[in-house]
């Protein structure tokens, strides 16, 4: 549903209005969202440069992170106890966790402590008071950004 619903309310305004216009409508974020990714791959497409050599240090790196993720994966899928989790390996090194680590965190704290002191019925009675959380932070975001939009005033955003 979201990749519709992002085609709809980005690319179809900013085909009509052109990336100039809608990058004030949309405060900056389109334009450094649509340059990080397609001028890269302009640059790719348009120079076509061969593999480097010097560079082979990058793919072995890249096959090995791989190769640990499925270790983790297999743990964990074995082994209930198992504490890594290969998301969290993935999500360490990406910029926005900088901003979920404290919900992250929280989480995991709480889902602990159901654990432990309720065993797995209390963590799956539990399980819809989270989910409602995560939906009630995602309907409150939305509202919060229709009514900025609507009032054309800005609004705290509640997304990264």
């Amino acid at each position: 549903m979201g990749t519709p619903a992002a085609f709809a309310t980005l690319l179809g305004p900013l085909y009509k209005m052109g990336l100039d216009k809608a990058e004030c409508a949309f405060r900056g974020t389109v334009y450094m969202a649509s340059t990080f990714s397609y001028t890269r791959l302009a640059n790719w497409l348009s120079v076509g440069a061969p593999p480097d050599p010097e560079n082979a240090h990058q793919f072995a790196a890249m096959g090995g992170g791989f190769g640990f993720s499925l270790i983790l994966y297999a743990l964990r899928a074995r082994y209930f106890w198992w504490p890594l989790h290969p998301l969290g390996f993935v999500m360490a090194g990406n910029y926005y966790t900088n901003f979920f680590w404290p919900s992250i965190f929280l989480a995991w704290v709480a889902k602990s402590v159901l654990f432990r002191y309720g065993g797995r019925k209390a963590y799956a009675r539990a399980l819809p008071l989270f989910f409602g959380f995560i939906l009630g932070d995602a309907v409150m975001g939305s509202v919060w950004s229709i009514y900025g939009s609507i009032r054309e005033i800005s609004v705290f955003s509640v997304w990264i």
